[in-house]
């Protein structure tokens, strides 16, 4: 492949301990001329994409566990189990994740691209409840920091038993706070994707230099929309800034609202010990709604008598539950949904406007 580049011009580097060629992502990517030259490494990318995609979400799969003819035992690191059984996909959990949530492997079932999801279908006579937070974890910031600007129009539309969104919200007071007047819906709808953006980077402590870069604005324009959504979320900007300084002191533990403490990554900086301002910032958060997703996954195993259609826990993903039951068992959704609700306001406390949404549908797909 190295040679090949190199006859049609482009300059290859080698590795000085081997002498062979360096043809990674990044050395590929680098190539910019010539143009054939440019055109294969791109055709290169893309191939390694295809094939990686197919080996990860297919091939795989279906292969037996592979046992090391050294040392008897199957190698770290690789599949411990057949995963596809009589049409069930099995996957490994592991609970003890350091932000509190799970993660999965041999396959990874937590990171399956979107276009595969509608692969996963309910056997005869059943159907999947999907069951997923509404924009839990922004909620969960606003309600740690006690920011009643941000929680009170939450709370207002599930009083009147209407869904929220709290990134149309968000955008709202950006957009108002910026041009001093009020705005359309359909500014708001417009601008309600950056709003999101600035809305995580505030929940990660993401600086608005990078926000600016990841936005395609000036810095300027960057700082201005974090500044406007702390102009209208000022107990939000409190805490935020409390959790910064924190870090800054080098003070390293965090807490989730339960209690749960992981202690931020520690560097040494000018002589001076600094914590992780991000995980300083999103462990309350992120971390008190993996323990209400947890609760409400033991609960959903508690009350599993409670529905009338056999449930059957089949994936956790995040934010999300999905659940098999039997065929036409559609009131088994309203059960699901409060289940979830209960579990997180455990977590959280009774006052956080804590919402879900479940469908019953026979294919998991968004």
């Amino acid at each position: 492949m190295g040679k090949a580049l190199e006859a049609l011009g482009a300059k290859v580097h080698k590795r000085e301990e081997t002498g062979n060629y360096i043809t990674d992502e990044a050395a590929l990517t680098a190539i910019k001329s010539p143009k054939k030259a440019k055109e294969l490494a791109r055709a290169i990318l893309e191939y390694r994409s295809v094939e990686k995609y197919v080996t990860t979400w297919g091939e795989n799969w279906f292969r037996e566990p592979k046992v090391s003819q050294r040392s008897g035992k199957i190698p770290s690191g690789k599949p411990d189990h057949l995963m596809v059984i009589d049409g069930r996909v099995y996957s490994k959990y592991n609970q003890l994740v350091v932000t509190g949530r799970g993660s999965s492997k041999h396959p990874n079932l937590q990171n399956l691209p979107a276009d595969l999801r509608g692969y996963f279908v309910a056997p005869p006579n059943r159907m999947l409840l999907v069951g997923d937070y509404d924009q839990v974890e922004y909620v969960a910031a606003a309600h740690i920091a006690g920011d009643e600007q941000l929680l009170s129009p939450l709370r207002e539309a599930l009083g009147r038993g209407e869904k929220f969104d709290f990134h149309a919200i968000t955008a709202r007071m950006i957009l108002e706070s910026i041009h001093d007047c009020e705005v359309t819906d359909e500014d708001v709808e417009e601008f309600r994707s950056r709003a999101k953006t600035v809305n995580f980077a505030v929940l990660y402590g993401t600086s608005y230099e990078s926000l600016a870069k990841r936005l395609s604005v000036a810095p300027k324009t960057a700082l201005g929309y974090i500044d406007a959504l702390f102009a209208n979320a000022p107990k939000l900007k409190k805490w935020s800034s409390q959790q910064k300084a924190k870090a800054k002191r080098g003070e390293n533990v965090a807490r989730t609202v339960l209690g749960r403490v992981r202690l931020a990554d520690l560097k040494r900086r000018g002589g001076e010990w600094r914590a992780n301002a991000s995980q300083m910032l999103n462990h309350p958060v992120q971390g008190s709604c993996a323990e209400g997703y947890k609760i409400a996954a033991a609960m959903l195993y508690e009350r599993r008598e409670e529905f009338a259609g056999n449930p059957l826990l089949v994936n956790m993903v995040h934010d999300e539950f999905v659940l098999e039951v039997d065929d036409a068992a559609n009131e088994d959704a309203e059960l699901m949904n409060s289940i979830m609700v209960e579990g997180m306001l455990e977590a959280l406390g009774p006052r956080a406007p804590i919402s879900a949404g479940v469908k019953s549908v026979y294919r998991w797909k968004k």
